[in-house]
């Protein structure tokens, strides 16, 4: 299936050893009608070695995405498969758009559009799910939160579609450092929730020290001008005798924690990690 952007996803392979995207799976996109194709003395991959002789071509075009389906047969395809093919292909479309719609209703209901993160209100109950887990099996969590160093500034200079690329990419960085079971919510603005899983106060630092030196080295280009893109990152490791009565409901406090921290590293010079002290926190809002 090829989607309105142009990225290639695999649907489905069966009896083919491989399903990898060619030359030949590309130019099939462009197919209008079924197409046969002879295929005599060339040996295709399939799973049981059987010699095929004609390939059908079947695509299949909905409202945002084209798709192709195709069939290798060791004998030539009769005209009655060929009818039939061609009479179901709109059904065919159909469900594929409909699959489709519905994935897409499934991803808006737990997922920010702009940055494919987990949105705030999903990521909330994610977060207290965690806080749970984490109780019941006695394992220390770190709460980060990273706020983009002068977003402001770089919307009014480059404008808000360039903002939009700048989040998108932070986004997919940001991925690229944490596991599975880590949580990570765009929480509002060019803010992120970061919950790093069983990770003490020295590992949470230092996932967010390569966080940060990696956005910080980044190349953000966005419509040929280069961007400077820095971020300040709060956070709070939170050990496992914290957790051991109602840690669910104390998320907020926990959330709180780190953006404090996050405060003082703006206030400290911006584009650094900070974590969480109660002595500190007093003293730097006596000062400021």
């Amino acid at each position: 299936m090829k989607d309105s952007e142009g990225i290639i996803s695999k649907i489905a392979c069966f009896n083919f050893k491989k399903c990898d995207t060619t030359d030949f799976i590309e130019a099939c996109f462009n197919f209008k009608d079924l197409k046969l194709i002879n295929v005599t003395n060339v040996k295709i991959d399939l799973i049981d070695e059987t010699e095929v002789r004609e390939l059908l071509i079947v695509p299949l075009t909905s409202i945002d995405v084209k798709a192709v389906l195709i069939l290798a047969k060791p004998c030539k395809f009769s005209g009655f498969e060929l009818k039939f093919l061609r009479r179901i292909r709109d059904l065919m479309s159909l469900g594929l758009t409909n699959a489709r719609n519905y994935k897409r209703l499934q991803e808006e209901s737990y997922l920010d559009p702009l940055t494919k993160l987990y949105n705030r209100r999903f990521g909330m109950k994610r977060f207290q799910e965690l806080l749970s887990l984490a109780a019941r099996e006695s394992k220390p969590l770190v709460v980060g939160m990273m706020d983009i160093d002068d977003f402001k500034k770089i919307n009014d200079t480059y404008g808000h579609l360039a903002g939009d690329y700048v989040l998108r990419t932070l986004a997919t960085i940001i991925k690229q450092h944490v596991r599975d079971i880590d949580l990570v919510v765009r929480y509002g603005g060019e803010e992120i929730l970061i919950v790093l899983f069983n990770t003490d106060k020295s590992n949470g630092k230092k996932v967010f020290e390569r966080i940060r030196e990696t956005i910080e080295k980044y190349s953000f280009e966005f419509e040929g001008n280069p961007i400077k893109v820095t971020v300040s990152i709060g956070y709070y490791p939170i050990p496992p005798e914290e957790l051991i009565e109602n840690a669910k409901n104390r998320y907020k406090e926990f959330i709180e924690k780190a953006d404090e921290a996050l405060y003082k590293a703006k206030k400290t010079g911006k584009n650094r990690v900070v974590c969480y002290s109660r002595r500190e926190i007093k003293e730097n809002s006596q000062t400021y």
